[in-house]
């Protein structure tokens, strides 16, 4: 299931839900890269995004996997969110 951002924001409890996002590099294996049709020694950009309901259960996922020559994250981050942001 996929729900755009700005369908998000106008459900308040889908705009108020924490997020997790990671992201990370990832080698495909030969049959991977024909069937994806990657090039060869091109690794792809594999994103998870976990919204959690208000009892912090997990209550949305979504990935994302692109080739990672011609993928680009960007992400705004709000001033008064800064202090709670932490490493996993």
């Amino acid at each position: 299931m996929l729900i755009p951002f700005a369908t998000a924001d106008q459900v308040e409890q889908l705009a108020e839900a924490p997020e997790t996002v990671s992201a990370r590099m990832l080698m495909l294996l030969p049959d991977e890269h024909s069937t994806l049709d990657v090039p060869d020694a091109t690794p792809i950009l594999h994103t998870t995004r976990v919204t959690h309901g208000t009892n912090e259960r997990p209550l949305i996922l979504e990935e994302l996997r692109a080739s990672a020559d011609r993928a680009q994250l960007a992400y705004r981050i709000a001033a008064h969110a800064i202090h709670g942001l932490h490493s996993i």
